[in-house]
Order: structure tokens, then C-alpha cells, then sequence
């Protein structure tokens, strides 16, 4: 059994999930016009590699970034996410 899988090499939408969302659903759409049967999404991508997590926690911007990030982000069965598995199901 042949399986087109397709990498999503886009860069994310960082802490907008509403963003990345659209984006990710635009991202299945056009693997599957490529014939992309799964499409895999680099770690993080969702709202983006927390890249303040190396400054020190007592950082006011260390904190504002972190209640923006925990906002932003939900659990796996999230109804914001349904966009996502609905494009997965269509494509």
C-alpha cells in the first residue's frame, strides 16, 4: 500500500491558535491537492516554539508570554481545533 505523506514546512503562527488553525486547515487542502494522503506537522507548530522559555522566570515578559501561551492553548479535544480534524476528514 502506497501512503503520500507530506511535511508542512510552513512557519507557524505564533500563539494566535485562531491563526494557525486557518493556517494548518489551508495546509491540508493543498497537500491533498498533491495528492497528500497525511500530512505531518513539525512539533510545536501549533502556536509556535516557546522561545522566551530560556529567560529567567521571574521576567515579567517571561510571564506575560506564558499566560498568553497557556490562552492560547487547550486541550487535545479543544471544539477550536475542529476546523482541523473536519479539513483532515474532507482531504
Amino acid at each position: 500500500m502506497k501512503v503520500v505523506v507530506s511535511a508542512a514546512q510552513f512557519a507557524p503562527e505564533i500563539m494566535s491558535l485562531e491563526k494557525a488553525v486557518n493556517k494548518a486547515v489551508d495546509i491540508i487542502a493543498q497537500a491533498a491537492k498533491e495528492q497528500g494522503q497525511l500530512v505531518v506537522f513539525p512539533e510545536t507548530w501549533l502556536l509556535g516554539y516557546p522561545y522566551w522559555a530560556s529567560m529567567g522566570t521571574r521576567d515579567p515578559l517571561f510571564r506575560a508570554y506564558m499566560v498568553n501561551l497557556m490562552q492560547q492553548a487547550g486541550p487535545v479535544n479543544d471544539p477550536r481545533l475542529l476546523p482541523i480534524s473536519k479539513a483532515a476528514a474532507k482531504h
